[in-house]
């Protein structure tokens, strides 16, 4: 625990600095945050996250992306953002701000849960903080999560850069995926440089889709207790729960949907300049996050920016516009200068004569994959959306059941005239995205990974589904009740193993004496204490919390990851194969105080993609990870392993390993000459650890070994 100690207060500190600056952005732009607390909050969230994606960009790409420049820097844009918020800028609004005044939306408010309708949430909304303490008590351990999205966060944290190594395989695609949520990840791990608060991240994201999804439906004519239950019903899907803590960005990717179009709605109903910037906000971060987004943000930057121009509005509110939704959407310009699309490594069908990665393309579409993985792309796998067992992911059976609300809301609307502008921007992105998951370019999405496609689908569709909360009451709220009850038959297998249980059961614990600490100062002391004090002592209480369950978590990390064997059954998401989590019995040997520079050499395994590299760089991101090609030639390109290493030159690389200074080489499956070549060098020791012969380890020696005696010699 000691050990600990520095990096827990320089967290707490950078924390402290980050939370500073917040404030002092939220404070200079409350005039765009309009509406109840929860509103307030939720349009909080937003503009944050814009303003995490614009200034890592800013400050990766001048290569000064870390803590304490990143605190300075916002605090700095804080102060002056906040002056000058307090002149308000002429022409921000319409010329008619009184008649906006009159169009005031329906305030949320929290879920009132004495509403019996409501009752059905909290069985939820109990499961999920069920997955929260395990995500507290659990490391990292989703297949995507521990391949490329924490790796690319950790990366960047360590070098303070956009730059990316150029591992081969797998990599030479990852490397180029839009990288919003990525960039919000890293911006959870820099205070603590650890994977600490990922999964308290994670619920806040779950918890925002329900609230957000319940003011689109508020918006959309639904009562208060619906439009709440909807964002239960919603949020309750496999496809968002079971992704709750596993750190991928479809969560992210549902959240900024809801806000796009919600804000997109509000506008078209009074045309306020904020829920323009908002919805153009979201929309920006949207794509920033997948390229899938395309198909939405096109249609909805035509719903702002077409009334935006027929009423003849300022040029400068359409600049700042253009200004808010390209932002986050810098990342696609650098990909273009550095390939020659801006949407490699993807092949976009109307762009076809800009290069894109044929091999991705090639596992796309099947054509990579053996025929015995290619089947069920009719009716079976459509089946599969709703239902599979003992695992389920997608959408599940309650999924199925806020369909057919969905639609029967959805008719109800068509039929009043003045909802089809809102049915249609709610529609759309269902409506375009639905063709390009049937075409034969994404064949292997729907018959491979079909387990997994509800995630992919979900953001476009969410704001379709939030349509249920508008049918009437007696069709709406038995049909909600019914999703919830459909979907908590998904919640199991959860992922849980016996390792887990006493530090799970620990950190519960300490959050209910938090609670109850929290609530004694703020209600019971709240006359005999002054407000400074009471403060002082939530800080007391919070970091108390903090080192108590930094300890435990730390006790948890590898006797959890050691279960991560099918027969013992940790996982998150869905379990790793057998063959991968292997390497669970090399990443404690890696995780000790000292810094270390590791090579990482990989074989194929047919799609490139099974590549743990996250547990390599340790519980404080102390290792830094090296790639050292075999060959003369390292272009970044994505080659056979047979080519690859018809190229190599083992002296080479050798030599390559002695200039980087690389102090451990980490072979993963599969089998590579690497292996060998280091075998045969005295200043390295080699094992396997395993008796499949991967993962293995190769060590410097402090000294190199002696030469065996020469025949001659005896």
């Amino acid at each position: 625990m000691s050990g600990q100690i520095p990096g827990l207060l320089t967290g707490v500190l950078g924390t402290a600095g980050l939370a500073t600056a917040a404030w002092l952005w939220l404070r200079a732009t409350r005039a765009l945050r309009q509406g109840g607390k929860i509103e307030r909050f939720l349009d909080g969230f937003l503009l944050l996250s814009w303003l995490g994606v614009a200034t890592f960009t800013l400050l990766a790409s001048l290569s000064l992306y870390n803590l304490w420049t990143a605190v300075a820097f916002l605090i700095a844009g804080g102060l002056l953002a906040l002056r000058a918020a307090e002149t308000e800028l002429e022409g921000t609004r319409r010329p008619a701000a009184a008649a906006e005044e009159l169009a005031e939306p329906q305030l949320l408010g929290p879920p009132d849960f004495r509403s019996p309708a409501l009752w059905a949430a909290i069985p939820v909304l109990v499961l999920a903080l069920l997955r929260l303490v395990k995500g507290m008590v659990q490391p990292p351990m989703a297949w995507d999560a521990m391949t490329y999205h924490l790796p690319k966060a950790a990366f960047w944290i360590q070098s303070g850069s956009l730059k990316l190594p150029n591992f081969p395989d797998a990599w030479t695609h990852y490397r180029w995926f839009p990288a919003g949520g990525d960039i919000l990840f890293s911006w959870v791990m820099l205070p603590f440089k650890s994977d600490l608060l990922l999964a308290p991240f994670g619920f806040l994201v779950w918890l925002l889709i329900v609230a957000a999804s319940a003011r689109l439906a508020l918006h959309l004519g639904a009562s208060r207790s619906t439009a709440w239950l909807a964002g239960f019903a919603i949020a309750a899907m496999p496809a968002v729960v079971a992704f709750m803590t596993a750190s991928y960005v479809d969560t992210l990717l549902t959240l900024f949907v809801l806000f796009a179009v919600s804000h997109a709605v509000l506008f078209l109903n009074s045309g306020r300049w904020s829920n323009a910037v908002s919805s153009v906000a979201a929309t920006g971060l949207a794509l920033a996050v997948k390229i899938s987004s395309m198909l939405l943000a096109a249609p909805l930057l035509v719903a702002i920016l077409v009334p935006w121009l027929w009423h003849r509005r300022s040029v400068k509110g359409l600049a700042a516009l253009v200004a808010v939704f390209s932002a986050p959407c810098l990342g696609y310009l650098h990909t273009w200068i550095q390939t020659g699309s801006p949407f490699y490594p993807f092949k976009v069908p109307i762009f076809t004569s800009m290069p894109f990665h044929e091999r991705l393309d090639d596992l796309h579409s099947g054509r990579l994959l053996l025929p015995e993985y290619m089947t069920g792309a009719g009716w079976e796998g459509f089946g599969r959306l709703f239902w599979s067992f003992p695992q389920h992911m997608n959408f599940g059976i309650g999924g199925a059941l806020l369909f057919v609300v969905a639609a029967i809301g959805l008719i109800a609307a068509i039929r009043r005239p003045g909802k089809r502008k809102v049915v249609l921007l709610c529609l759309i992105g269902a409506v375009l995205s639905t063709p390009a998951a049937l075409s034969s370019d994404n064949l292997a999405l729907r018959t491979f990974w079909i387990g997994v496609m509800g995630r992919g689908l979900l953001p476009l569709y969410a704001p379709l589904l939030v349509w249920a909360a508008t049918a009437s009451k007696r069709v709406a709220i038995p049909g909600l009740v019914l999703s919830l009850a459909g979907s908590a038959i998904h919640f199991r297998p959860l992922g849980w193993s016996p390792a887990m249980t006493r530090p799970a059961i620990e950190i519960a614990a300490m959050l209910v004496v938090c609670a109850g600490a929290g609530l004694l100062l703020q209600q019971v002391a709240a006359k005999a204490l002054r407000p400074r004090l009471r403060l002082g002592l939530l800080g007391l209480v919070g970091l108390l919390f903090l080192g108590s369950w930094t300890a435990v978590r730390a006790r948890a990390r590898y006797p959890v990851y050691r279960e991560t064997a099918p027969k013992l059954g940790a996982f998150d998401a869905h379990p790793m194969h057998p063959a991968f989590a292997t390497a669970a019995s090399l990443w404690s040997m890696l995780d000790t105080p000292e810094e270390k520079r590791i090579a990482v050499t990989v074989g194929r395994d047919l799609v490139g993609h099974n590549q743990f590299f996250y547990p390599l760089f340790g519980s404080r991101l102390q290792n830094r990870l090296v790639h050292v090609p075999v060959s003369a030639i390292d272009d970044g390109t994505d080659r056979e392993p047979k080519l690859r290493y018809s190229l190599a030159r083992p002296e080479a690389w050798i030599s390559r390993l002695e200039t980087e200074s690389v102090d451990l080489v980490v072979g993963l499956w599969q089998q590579t000459p690497e292996r060998d070549w280091l075998a045969n060098q005295p200043s390295f020791e080699v094992a396997a650890l395993t008796d499949l012969g991967v993962p293995w380890i190769g060590r410097r020696l402090p000294s190199p070994r002696p030469e065996p005696p020469s025949e001659s010699g005896k």
